[in-house]
């Protein structure tokens, strides 16, 4: 029994006959988030980064060489307001660790570029939170992760279809 098997419980007694399925999903992916974020952070705190600022440094390397976007561009690929981005984009570059410069082929545009600085300190964090996300997922059975894995990609393939129908078109973002 977990923490979730619990609470569905106190629901059931509180509320008997109710259908704890969903909330227990969600309460074990809240758990499951809560605990791989946690030990991430403890892995990036040791390479002097947090999760926030982890998140746009690996947008950039993985969008490839030359490692720029627009800061809209990160935006989609974080799925986070434009307002928190900009604020991660000035932390890291007060950090020195991205660099703003204009896009040559639209003058009004800006585009986040990454440092050289700001590569040699996400290299090897990245390798870190590899290895810790690898050594957290590999205490589970093989079937059973790519049960997970074909389980979660279902489920969030039903939900992002169903955002795209209850959401316009220009506010949807899907990334991978």
């Amino acid at each position: 029994m977990d923490t979730v098997d619990l609470f569905s419980s106190q629901w059931l007694a509180e509320q008997p006959g109710i259908n704890v399925e969903a909330i227990a999903i969600w309460g074990r992916l809240k758990r499951i988030t809560s605990l791989f974020e946690s030990r991430l952070a403890q892995i990036l705190d040791a390479h002097d980064l947090n999760l926030s600022e982890f998140e746009i440094l690996a947008a950039l390397v993985r969008s490839g060489s030359p490692y720029q976007l627009r800061p809209t561009e990160l935006t989609n690929s974080l799925i986070i307001t434009a307002g928190a981005v900009t604020a991660r984009i000035n932390a890291l570059e007060r950090r020195g660790f991205i660099s703003r410069r204009g896009d040559e082929q639209d003058g009004r545009v800006q585009l986040v570029c990454l440092s050289a600085q700001g590569l040699f300190v996400f290299k090897p964090a990245f390798e870190a939170v590899l290895s810790e996300s690898n050594a957290m997922i590999g205490q589970l059975k093989t079937d059973d992760r790519l049960q997970l894995v074909s389980s979660l990609r279902a489920f969030l393939g039903v939900l992002d279809a169903s955002s795209r129908e209850t959401t316009p078109a220009a506010a949807v973002s899907v990334t991978a």
